[in-house]
């Protein structure tokens, strides 16, 4: 592929309203994973990453992502995203679960999307 059909094909799947969560349950994510798997924390607010936010070089986007809490939300495992609640991606924290205890704790998330060529 073009690098400018990479980028392209990046900004529109960025075009769509991308929403985070965090997932509470300890579950071992697989291709058949769907959203309704995922037990979210109570008191954590999902935000949308917007794509003025994702940096796209060639074929890569990347966005870094601080996440502050109002209070106890117990551990964190990792996080998922959708699309029109549809499951977009999701990932296990490798070094979690996170215990978060009050709203002094923050978990900076670096999130970087890669385009591979199928063969």
């Amino acid at each position: 592929m073009l690098f400018n059909e990479d980028s392209q094909i990046l900004r529109n799947i960025l075009d769509n309203e991308i929403v985070l969560h965090l997932y509470s349950n300890d579950i071992n994510l697989n291709k058949v994973t769907t959203v309704s798997d995922f037990v979210q924390p109570i008191n954590f607010i999902q935000r949308i990453l917007y794509d003025v936010f994702w940096d796209i070089d060639n074929d890569t986007a990347f966005i870094e992502e601080d996440i502050f809490f109002d209070g106890p939300i117990g551990k964190v495992y990792g996080y998922f995203t959708t699309s029109n609640n549809n499951l977009m991606w999701a990932e296990r924290f490798t070094d979690g679960p996170y215990n978060i205890q009050s709203n002094e704790d923050k978990i900076k998330l670096e999130i970087a999307l890669l385009l591979k060529e199928c063969k």
